[in-house]
């Protein structure tokens, strides 16, 4: 089969590898398409020892299963399935307490497991047993169906910032994720999403999207003009969906009394030490929360918000390219001219 193939920085090759093999208790799928995500980006211009050369990356996807061992339960060919790739032990305390995101032994498609760039992705017996592999429903398309990964983690990150009705929600970067966040808000009840951004084109896709304002940082004062917009107060929820230290430093400063602030996006390791004023936090009585990954609960809730159109696949999705042209969308994600780029995979 064919398949992108990570050779290091800078390279991602294209080649003909075997196909995969079907495991006792496992699936084989087809895949229809995979989303190139920030990791898969940050892997092309940075070395990480999670994914060494020869991996095959790729773990936002849909596929159409085509083969199903004997011993696989509730899966049939023709099935089209994606899943929540962080696939967890099942055994430790923290999945004991429901938070199967964080376990310390978890395996990842694209690291632990094949990804999805390439042809063929085989499902392991392990991710089937976790609950992991998840069948969409009918009303949901292969292309937005892809979404359904990174749009878990969103969904994880606002029930842990408990972002819920009548609340006003400022979103720090327009990026993908960024812009995910305004749906799911708005589909948790907010009643006002302020979205705050430095780049003019981003500036301009957040548009499209239900947001009350879009403050461009690189033009206006972003503290000033969150206040003026909630009254003076600032907002109950701040999410800062971009890895940029200064926006994290200044999202407390976002925040109303009482506030929640979530650091969504992550500073690369070895720099991502921040200074924050502990009088603000103190005296405004805030929380400062993180989020990381999500569970396969999350993920069928990212199918419904799509399965409703709370989501709005068509504005997130604005480039699609294929396993021959793969580089054009990391360029794409470069120069920040577009939301989420689409990797089809199987031809149509």
């Amino acid at each position: 089969m064919r398949a992108i193939v990570y050779r290091g920085v800078g390279r991602f090759s294209l080649e003909d590898v075997a196909d995969p093999q079907l495991e006792p208790g496992g699936l084989l799928a087809r895949v229809d398409f995979c989303g190139i995500c920030g990791t898969d980006y940050k892997l092309f211009h940075h070395e990480n020892p999670r994914f060494p050369p020869g991996s095959i990356l790729g773990h936002e996807f849909v596929a159409t299963v085509t083969e199903v061992s004997d011993e696989a339960r509730g899966f049939e060919p023709g099935d089209r399935i994606t899943m929540a790739t962080t696939v967890p032990c099942g055994r430790c305390h923290l999945c004991n307490q429901y938070l199967m995101n964080l376990c310390p032994d978890a395996q990842c498609v694209g690291a632990a497991y094949q990804g999805a760039f390439a042809e063929t992705i085989p499902i392991a017996a392990h991710a089937i047993r976790m609950g992991n592999v998840l069948k969409l429903p009918e009303g949901v398309s292969s292309r937005a169906g892809a979404l359904t990964e990174p749009l878990s983690c969103v969904v994880n990150a606002q029930g842990v910032a408990r972002v819920g009705v009548g609340a006003s929600v400022v979103v720090v970067g327009a990026g993908p994720l960024g812009c995910m966040h305004v749906d799911v808000a708005r589909a948790r009840g907010a009643c006002q999403v302020i979205v705050v951004q430095r780049s003019k084109p981003r500036c301009e896709l957040a548009q499209r999207f239900d947001v009350d304002a879009v403050i461009c940082s690189d033009h206006e004062g972003v503290v000033e003009r969150v206040r003026e917009l909630t009254d003076g107060r600032g907002a109950d929820r701040v999410i800062v969906a971009a890895p940029d230290r200064a926006a994290q430093e200044q999202s407390i400063l976002l925040a109303a009394k009482g506030g929640i602030v979530s650091l969504f996006a992550s500073l690369p390791k070895g720099d991502s030490d921040i200074t924050l004023d502990s009088r603000v936090v103190h005296y405004g009585q805030l929380a400062v929360v993180g989020c990381s990954d999500s569970t396969a609960s999350q993920a069928e809730e990212a199918l419904r918000l799509l399965e409703t159109g709370d989501v709005h696949a068509d504005r997130l999705i604005t480039h699609e390219v294929t396993l021959e042209t793969i580089l054009d969308g990391i360029e794409t994600m470069r120069q920040k001219t577009g939301l989420k780029v689409m990797v089809r995979v199987a031809e149509a």
